[in-house]
């Protein structure tokens, strides 16, 4: 047996297949720092070759490892936060959105080797918001929610055009803030209850579940605006026939269904 078979690219590659990830850390950890934690002798060569085949495969572990590396100097690869920057900024130009992440994290507090400037943070994730980027959408949603009220107040026309074109992508939870918004105005929406309903049947009418769960709530509960009719047994017993539970649980229990 050759010195390092153990490691070689086939026997990484099917521990990757696997999702074996435990074993590859080992392996790496192994050869960087050999007999000082295990038995075999120390390759740290070996072991950031090892790492680089699985960062080539877009493993994302490898890719973490790489980047703490170069930030750190932990693991194999010498301290380098320059090279941090480049090597996300590459995989950001990728679309990696677990990059786009980091990017976003690295401007705002100054991590992963990037110089702390919320203004190019900003700059960045409106750069993506133009894109239709999901992620940095909501991340400048979740900014604005949690910004002081001043803030949040001057720009809540941003909030509404960013939370909107997650609507149009077919986000829940940007869905839910619009109903919650034309019902009660919040989220800088104004309050419109008969566009609120009308909002929530068009996405009926497409077989939204969530929007159906909210109509039946609303005949039921009295929530969201709606009034009952007739309409809502009907609408109930036909998710009962889907075999839906919730429609299910609601029939047996005997819920107020007009």
């Amino acid at each position: 047996m050759e010195r390092y078979d153990w490691w070689k690219p086939g026997i990484i590659e099917e521990y990757a297949a696997q999702g074996n990830e435990k074993r590859i850390g080992n392996i790496i950890h192994k050869l960087s720092y050999g007999k000082k934690y295990s038995c075999y002798e120390e390759d740290p060569e070996a072991a950031m070759n090892v790492n680089e085949l699985l960062v080539e495969r877009g493993n994302q572990r490898a890719i973490q490892r790489k980047i703490r590396g170069f930030v750190y100097g932990n693991y194999i690869y010498e301290k380098q936060p320059k090279a941090a920057v480049s090597f996300i900024n590459s995989l950001v130009k990728q679309g990696n959105q677990q990059a786009i992440l980091w990017k976003i994290d690295g401007l705002t507090k100054g991590e992963y080797g990037y110089d702390k400037s919320p203004k190019a943070a900003a700059k960045f994730i409106n750069s993506l918001v133009e894109q239709g980027n999901q992620k940095a959408i909501k991340q400048q949603i979740k900014s604005l929610l949690y910004s002081k009220w001043r803030y949040y107040k001057r720009n809540r026309s941003t909030f509404i055009a960013l939370n909107d074109l997650l609507v149009t992508q077919g986000n829940e939870s940007a869905i839910q803030r619009k109903i919650e918004g034309l019902v009660y105005g919040r989220y800088g929406y104004k309050k419109n209850l008969q566009f609120a309903i009308t909002f929530n049947d068009s996405l009926v009418d497409k077989g939204n579940e969530q929007a159906v769960k909210r109509k039946i709530e609303g005949f039921t509960d009295g929530k969201y605006n709606y009034e009952g009719d007739s309409e809502t047994a009907a609408l109930n017993d036909s998710l009962v026939e889907q075999g839906n539970e919730q429609a299910i649980k609601r029939k047996i229990g005997g819920a107020c269904l007009w």
